[in-house]
């Protein structure tokens, strides 16, 4: 089965860092809605974010795991709504 995360990537390339920040959801375009929110709130929590990427990308749980990481920021937007 596959999700969707909101991701920031700073430093694209080969050093590369990419962080899930919300989610999962079970479709891409409800992740796609949150791209928005993901940026506001990352930026609070670090101004440089204005420099990095955010975008979507499906990710599919690894074998051994039961339950689907939450997003970085879940808790950000739970407290903004």
């Amino acid at each position: 089965m596959i999700k969707f995360y909101v991701t920031i990537v700073r430093n694209p390339g080969p050093r590369q860092k990419v962080a899930r920040a919300l989610g999962p959801y079970d479709a891409r375009e409800e992740a796609e809605a949150r791209v928005d929110d993901a940026r506001r709130l990352a930026h609070q929590a670090d101004p440089f974010t204005a420099f990095d990427a955010f975008g979507v990308s499906s990710w599919e749980l690894p074998e051994g795991m039961k339950v689907w990481p939450p997003g970085k920021l879940n808790h950000l937007l739970a407290m903004a709504e």
